[in-house]
């Protein structure tokens, strides 16, 4: 990214815990409560990316970034599996220390109801590969990624662990607010990280 970052909010959560929609929310400006948290006017004007394209967006049109960051994604999950800090060796993160100002809002989601959503995308997933002729070789990499994921999820000491060092590798940042959300329907409750306790039910 060519033009340096003044501000970036990251927007982080597991996969299908509704980072999409709180960030559609954001730009649409239907959570005024959110954006005053986080001390933002006018969202629209902000870049938006993903950490899975995040290599390719080659400059910033205002020095402001959204950010889209799965903790499922394959890199976290490759840090787990080798049993190394899972987030300090995912180089979309690098650009986290490139940024004057940083701002994290992660979602809760309790583990029983990300294996539903996971287990619902797949079975989906699956349906759409058998209606498919020639070789489905994304879905079937699709197939295995939510099978990583569910991995996780199904068993909630895992995901509690995975968000304990989220929280920890935030924390570590210096970040000037770290917002831990749960949706509440039209509206999202917001817990300082700090103050915020990893539900063990």
């Amino acid at each position: 990214m060519s033009m340096p970052l003044s501000r970036l909010i990251l927007i982080a959560g597991a996969s299908t815990s509704g980072k999409s929609t709180m960030i559609e929310r954001l730009k649409n400006g239907s959570l005024p409560d959110l954006c005053d948290a986080l001390g933002i006017e006018d969202v629209k004007s902000w870049d938006l990316a993903w950490a899975r394209n995040l290599s390719r967006v080659q400059e910033s049109r205002c020095g402001l970034l959204l950010l889209h960051y799965d903790l499922l994604r394959n890199e976290v999950l490759n840090g787990l599996a080798r049993g190394e800090s899972p987030f300090s060796g995912d180089d979309a993160l690098s650009i986290l220390t490139k940024v004057e100002r940083i701002s994290i809002v992660t979602q809760w989601v309790e583990a029983s109801e990300l294996a539903r959503r996971l287990s619902e995308k797949r079975r989906a997933l699956v349906r759409s590969v058998f209606r498919r002729s020639g070789r489905p070789t994304r879905p079937l990499r699709k197939l295995t990624q939510l099978s990583r994921k569910l991995g996780v999820v199904r068993h909630p000491r895992r995901l509690r662990d995975l968000f304990g060092s989220w929280v920890s590798f935030c924390s570590d940042l210096g970040a000037d607010a770290h917002w831990i959300s749960r949706s509440t329907g039209e509206s999202y409750e917001l817990n300082a990280a700090a103050e915020w306790a990893i539900p063990t039910a």
